[in-house]
């Protein structure tokens, strides 16, 4: 995560864009990419698809390693200039932790399931 987080904090630093999205990013990468751009002042947007910090405590239980996840995702929320959630519980855990409701946006990224045209099971595809 670090390297990671380092290589596109090199990658930032050389194209110098005025806005960063990123999603799913792993947190580590996440801040050593923030703190590189704060010279920049390269402004991040945070598309926040899944809360990480929960998926830790789903694994290792709560233990002080979650608790320190936990903390670390809450403070790059709030560092966000805007944060997109998928969908209106996650704009609702973003603001639980801390982020202002003025810079927080709802789009949701899944299709209608309800127009999607069901097919068969069986078919030519499933076949083959």
């Amino acid at each position: 995560e670090l390297r990671y987080g380092l290589g596109t904090a090199r990658v930032v630093w050389r194209t110098r864009p005025q806005v960063h999205i990123v999603c799913n990013m792993p947190l580590v990468s996440m801040l050593v990419i923030w703190i590189a751009t704060i010279p920049l002042r390269t402004k991040l947007i945070l598309w926040f698809q899944d809360v990480q910090s929960g998926l830790a405590g789903c694994i290792l239980g709560e233990v002080l390693l979650t608790r320190v996840i936990s903390a670390l995702e809450s403070f790059l929320l709030r560092r966000a200039r805007r944060v997109i959630a998928i969908s209106p519980e996650l704009r609702d855990e973003a603001e639980r932790r801390g982020v202002r409701v003025d810079r927080l946006a709802v789009i949701e990224n899944w299709a209608p399931i309800e127009s999607l045209d069901v097919r068969p099971k069986s078919n030519e595809w499933s076949r083959d």
